[in-house]
């Protein structure tokens, strides 16, 4: 959508979709292409999703960091679920919002292994690696500690996080309890 012959105060994209190769991907390069076409223009991005794989919720997280480093605001607002990877792609945005019945789920990195012993070693290596960049993710903005995360998560539970408790921890700036009609353009 070209937004350049009617500027906007704050374009919107929705990203209700499992983190993977493809969504990630796709999402990315309309994101890229709207910045480019929209020097400065904020940005909000409501999502509702069950997160996916890590590896793309990353790839997905560096394009939201250069798109604020190119002069966008962003605000994410979640709507429904952030699970998984979900859950720390929102610490990226500047302004984060829940809506009062939504959910926050963090969980252990999980992964499918396969092979000999030694591939299964450095599988289970990488895993924890991911599993400590997760948890520093959730902390670097939260009044979270990594002992609180790995005792909820502890033995493979979901921790299952409402609005108010997300607010409490820091892990969102608001809640959304008067949703106001969108009377912006969507960008997506």
């Amino acid at each position: 959508m070209d937004t350049t012959s009617n500027p906007v105060s704050e374009a919107k994209f929705v990203l209700a979709f499992g983190l993977e190769q493809q969504s990630a991907k796709d999402f990315a390069i309309n994101l890229v292409e709207w910045s480019s076409r929209n020097p400065g223009v904020p940005l909000r991005i409501d999502i509702n999703s069950q997160g996916g794989n890590i590896l793309d919720g990353i790839f997905l997280r560096e394009e939201l960091k250069r798109v604020k480093a190119a002069g966008h605001k962003l605000t994410i607002a979640v709507y429904g679920r952030a699970a998984s990877s979900a859950s720390w792609l929102i610490q990226v945005a500047d302004r984060r919002i829940i809506g009062e019945d939504s959910w926050l789920l963090v969980h252990e990195v999980s992964s499918r292994m396969e092979g000999s012993l030694s591939a299964l070693r450095r599988e289970v290596k990488r895993v924890e690696q991911l599993q400590n960049q997760t948890i520093a993710m959730l902390c670097k903005r939260s009044k979270l500690t990594r002992e609180r995360i790995l005792s909820e998560i502890e033995g493979g539970n979901d921790w299952w996080i409402d609005a108010a408790l997300a607010l409490e921890l820091g892990l969102v700036d608001e809640i959304d309890c008067d949703p106001q009609p969108s009377t912006e353009t969507s960008a997506s």
